[in-house]
């Protein structure tokens, strides 16, 4: 898990309607009592957090998950009447039925429900510390008090409608026609609904039809949401967060104890969302993941964009679990807290959570503006929408179904020749010619490094020309001479008309990982196309499995043309490797907030969906605020450091890189770069197949380009000194290479162009204009 050290300042404001409190703040029997739980490690107030509530006259009854060690009370209330910044909770119905170990008692509540008769319904897992060292401490329960008067009235043992690989997560309760109580229980492990009849005392489980996972990687989290009609019937709705698609059944059918034929498809999702609650009539509530807005949708509507209404801005610092009525004040409440970074372990005293009142009303998370920065929510409003408007043209410079070459009248290179393997993963923009890399993924590639003229018909697909010529690429015939260029990943152009070109030296990466030859960079004249320079890294920089694919050159203090910085990204082996031009020198500097995320290694773009595994790939740089921008593919944060400090040396031991969490993003992405006019950070979210603008100083964000078909997968994304700073990207349906499903009758892949909307299109071949009063220093190593 990734570590981010972060400090939030919540301003408390008098008199609104909302609470507020940090951690876990209870009231005790006693002084000792507290001093005994806490020395033996049972109090431990940053581990308490508050996942779900249910409001009752002038309380909240939260649930409060062990989801870690030292949670004293898993169900605890709250009173609305506190208007200070730390709310105190009070164990309920009382300290006895917190007890863990002891089954009678309450084990780990992850859901509450109270229903018109003013029970309250608790759903008890028996688990404990699940995100640490799971223990399964009693086997899980439902439990019904009276919550007016505190007093349990029914216990419903669960054991017998579970495995060992159930997970329990929403529950609800319901009445039927006749009067019998209902309870509904998902268990999204094993993709079914718990129906238990209370009133006869019986119990099945309903198992879903398996399109209910449709675009699910994993079984995640299964969502039950009860809406009732003017009618008087009833319907569950439910879906996977990771599903792609909303489901209904109604209640009836689960009281017979079928759901066979009765499920109803209501739609695609346009993105993964998270259910929070209902109003107890029509009305579902929800956000989209890792967004901190809420939505109203009536579900007698039809399940369309056009029939959500934003109801809720939230703010960045925090994200919500549930809505749930508040009938006492005739308003919805909402239940938010910075749950993710109480899953990281990032929270400090603890998580941060408040119960607002749902309208302008509402309280606001106040903070200090020093931490706009790192809490700031790349959040992208209605990216599926295909009414999306902006003030740029997205232009197709080439595309082709797969790439062709021209290649040389070698037998060799056609017999070896796989275009379904060939996939690129960057571009740069040189004056006359687009250079193309094509790493070697898997077998089959004749050329790793490759151009087309600049000034090809729009929307063509020319032959790939080798660069600099097919001699530097033996490889394409089968010939592993480490002399020639191995597997080039990116490749980048600088201000003496120079290209350096970064070999990995990895061969077949994605199959079975081959590294014949150590990586290095190659620098090419790029007037005369000959090899002017050749870097070779240190042992001592290099892991085992070390994958170098991206690279910054930084000239920001150059006083010639070697005189620069080059920051390389190290994907495999999480870390950046810095170059020092001018004394030839390298070294290598890591942090935590380089490596992947599991919980970010599942993909999905379109219909497709993809795991992988990936660290630091993506690496922007902003000259002005002297700041290196980089990301991980199995993210969706994006991170910076300063680049004095990358220049200064690896960190000294015991001493860690001064990263700075920039924000999070709707999905994850590999393209990343900056307009270096006024800093406006690019980036591609895959998911949303997009391309978004953030300007950090502003807050200014903008989507400047969508489209799901051809921008899946935008591996690549360059603001373009050498076209008047246009934005220029890179897609290739990574996604249908990596599975090995391209259609060869489709166009999959495409060099694109976003410019201003004008009347006419531009020419491909843009005169230059100067951009800033840097200069282009003469090329001092042609003669070297």
């Amino acid at each position: 898990m990734f570590r981010f050290l972060a400090v939030v300042a919540v301003v408390c404001v008098a008199g609104t309607s909302a609470i507020q409190w940090t951690g876990g703040s209870f009231e005790w029997p006693c002084s000792t009592t507290k001093s005994i739980f806490k020395s033996s490690g049972r109090y431990v107030s940053k581990n308490v957090i508050a996942t779900r509530a249910a409001i009752y006259k002038d309380d909240a009854i939260v649930a409060l998950p062990r989801y870690k060690a030292g949670v004293p009370a898993t169900l605890a209330k709250l009173s609305l009447k506190n208007k200070g910044c730390q709310s105190t909770m009070t164990p309920f119905p009382c300290w006895s039925q917190q007890e863990e170990g002891t089954c009678s008692a309450l084990q780990s509540v992850v859901d509450v429900y109270l229903d018109p008769q003013e029970i309250l319904w608790v759903l008890d897992t028996g688990v404990v510390n699940s995100l640490e060292e799971p223990i399964r401490r009693c086997p899980p329960k439902v439990v019904a008090i009276n919550v007016k008067t505190g007093k349990v009235v029914k216990t419903v043992d669960l054991s017998g409608l579970v495995c060992a690989a159930s997970r329990l997560q929403y529950l609800v309760a319901d009445y039927s026609a006749d009067g019998r109580v209902f309870v509904y229980v998902s268990d999204a492990a094993t993709r079914a609904i718990l129906v238990y009849d209370v009133t006869s005392g019986r119990g099945y489980r309903v198992v879903l039809p398996k399109a209910v996972t449709l675009g699910a990687p994993r079984r995640d989290v299964l969502y039950l949401s009860l809406i009732r009609r003017s009618d008087g019937s009833s319907c569950l709705i439910f879906t996977y967060l990771s599903g792609t698609r909303m489901f209904s059944i109604r209640t009836e059918y689960l009281q017979k104890g079928s759901a066979s034929g009765k499920v109803h498809d209501l739609g695609a999702k346009p993105q993964k969302m998270v259910i929070l609650g209902t109003d107890n009539g029509s009305a579902i509530f929800f956000r989209y993941e890792g967004q901190s807005d809420v939505y109203r949708w009536d579900a007698t509507t039809c399940f369309k964009s056009e029939n959500f209404q934003i109801v809720h801005q939230g703010t960045e610092c925090q994200l919500a679990t549930q809505v749930v009525p508040d009938y006492k004040r005739g308003r919805m409440r909402i239940l938010e807290s910075n749950f993710p970074d109480f899953i990281q372990g990032t929270i400090g005293c603890g998580a941060n959570q408040s119960l607002n009142i749902i309208g302008p009303d509402a309280s606001r998370c106040k903070r200090n503006p020093i931490e706009n920065r790192i809490f700031l929510s790349l959040v992208l409003v209605a990216l599926w929408s295909p009414n999306i408007r902006s003030a740029e043209v997205l232009e197709t410079i080439a595309q082709w179904p797969l790439l062709d070459f021209a290649l040389p009248y070698d037998p060799t290179y056609l017999e070896q020749f796989r275009p379904e393997n060939v996939v690129p993963t960057g571009i740069e923009i040189a004056w006359h010619r687009i250079f193309i890399a094509t790493p070697r993924l898997r077998a089959g590639v004749p050329a790793t490094l490759s151009y087309i003229p600049r000034d090809v018909p729009l929307g063509s697909s020319p032959q790939l020309q080798a660069y600099p010529s097919w001699g530097w690429h033996p490889a394409g015939r089968g010939d592993l001479n480490c002399s020639g260029l191995m597997s080039v990943y990116r490749v980048r152009a600088d201000r003496c008309n120079r290209l350096w070109v970064l070999d990995s030296g990895v061969m077949t990466s994605i199959d079975d990982f081959q590294t014949p030859c150590p990586p290095k960079i190659l620098i090419f004249d790029l007037q005369t196309d000959q090899l002017v320079r050749q870097i070779n890294f240190p042992r001592e920089v290099i892991r085992l499995n070390s994958l170098l694919t991206n690279l910054i050159i930084d000239d920001t203090s150059a006083t010639s043309c070697d005189d620069v910085f080059v920051y390389i990204s190290d994907t495999a082996s999480p870390g950046i490797v810095v170059y020092d031009g001018a004394t030839d020198k390298s070294w290598r500097v890591g942090h935590s907030s380089m490596l992947p995320n599991p919980d970010y290694s599942t993909y999905q773009i379109g219909g497709d969906t993809f795991e992988l595994f990936d660290g630091i790939v993506g690496l922007a740089f902003s000259p002005r605020l002297g700041v290196l921008y980089y990301q991980p593919l199995a993210t969706d944060r994006l991170f910076s450091v300063p680049t004095s400090a990358l220049q200064a040396g690896s960190p000294p031991f015991g001493e860690q890189l001064p990263v700075t969490l920039v924000g999070r993003k709707s999905s994850q992405g590999v393209g990343l770069s900056v307009d270096p006019r006024d800093d406006t950070i690019l980036f591609a979210p895959l998911t949303e197949t997009a391309i978004a603008s953030w300007q950090p100083q502003s807050n200014n964000q903008r989507i400047i380009a969508y489209s799901p078909e051809e921008l899946q997968f935008t591996a690549e994304v360059r603001w373009v000194e050498r076209d008047n700073g246009n934005v220029w990207a890179l897609s290739s349906r990574f996604q249908k290479f990596f599975k090995r499903e391209v259609d060869p009758r489709e166009i999959n892949l495409r060099i694109m162009r976003i410019r201003p909307d004008e009347s006419t299109p531009l020419p491909t071949g843009l005169p230059y204009r100067q951009l800033d009063g840097r200069h282009h220093y003469s090329n001092n190593t042609l003669y070297l």
